[in-house]
């Protein structure tokens, strides 16, 4: 929460990009396609398909990121009292990182808070992918 409330104070539209909003205005102009970035391999298999493009899921594999880890299911109140308390810097090997998306978090306060800061971005891909 503590990141968030510092987030909503800063310009999101034109800060780093790791915490920036994934519009910009260029998605404004006409012609242009949005795409999730949680999306990234199925989006990419789908325009290399329809430009009849070369499969590039091998090369994709080589950037895959080590900082990306399996996230697991937590019920509701589960999930609440991890993010309060919040995720351990120093974890073990074993660490079970949770999945959070946004439909977990309507009706808290980081949902609302990501409402707030993330509003543009909603209202984009809203209907765009799961």
């Amino acid at each position: 929460r503590d990141y968030l409330l510092w987030l909503e104070g800063q310009n999101v539209e034109d800060i780093e990009p790791h915490h920036a909003a994934q519009y910009t205005p260029l998605y404004e102009l006409p012609g242009v396609t949005h795409y999730r970035l949680e999306d990234f391999s199925e989006t990419l298999d789908a325009i290399e398909n329809t430009f009849s493009m070369a499969d590039s899921s091998a090369v994709r594999e080589q950037f895959s990121s080590p900082h990306h880890l399996q996230k697991s299911a937590l019920d509701r109140r589960a999930l609440m009292q991890l993010l309060e308390r919040g995720i351990s810097l120093s974890r073990s090997p074993n660490y079970s990182i949770p999945d959070v998306d946004r439909a977990s978090l309507i009706g808290t306060p980081y949902g609302e808070l990501i409402e707030r800061i993330f509003h543009k971005d909603i209202a984009l891909y809203q209907g765009i992918g799961p």
